[in-house]
């Protein structure tokens, strides 16, 4: 299991630079705490909103962002278990759940 020990990804704090920089200004955005809520408990908030519209997730990678790269890290699936306070992801590359922060920021396809 990996777990985050530096912040690799954006979280819901980070939102107002990230739109200064025009990198999540044109997209949909949410949490992971919404995600999950919204896949294991089919509770109605934005996460499931851009669900049920049929978009997908992506991560902001902080590295993308600041070395001008593509910052948006798919997401296959969120996990249902967490570990502690932590919320398990299957991100494309790792070998193991990355659990991440529930204000870890998630943008969503247009």
């Amino acid at each position: 299991m990996d777990t985050a020990t530096e912040r690799k990804y954006a979280s819901m704090d980070d939102l107002e630079s990230l739109r200064s920089d025009n990198v999540a200004a044109k997209y949909r955005v949410s949490t992971l705490e919404e995600y999950h809520a919204a896949q294991t408990s089919h509770e109605s908030n934005r996460a499931s909103e851009q669900i049920e519209a049929g978009r997908e997730p992506s991560l902001v990678s902080l590295f993308g962002v600041e070395f001008g790269m593509h910052p948006y890290v798919e997401i296959y699936d969120v996990m249902i278990e967490k570990q502690g306070n932590l919320i398990g992801l299957d991100i494309p590359g790792a070998r193991e759940v990355v659990y991440l922060d529930p204000n870890t920021l998630l943008t969503w396809s247009a």
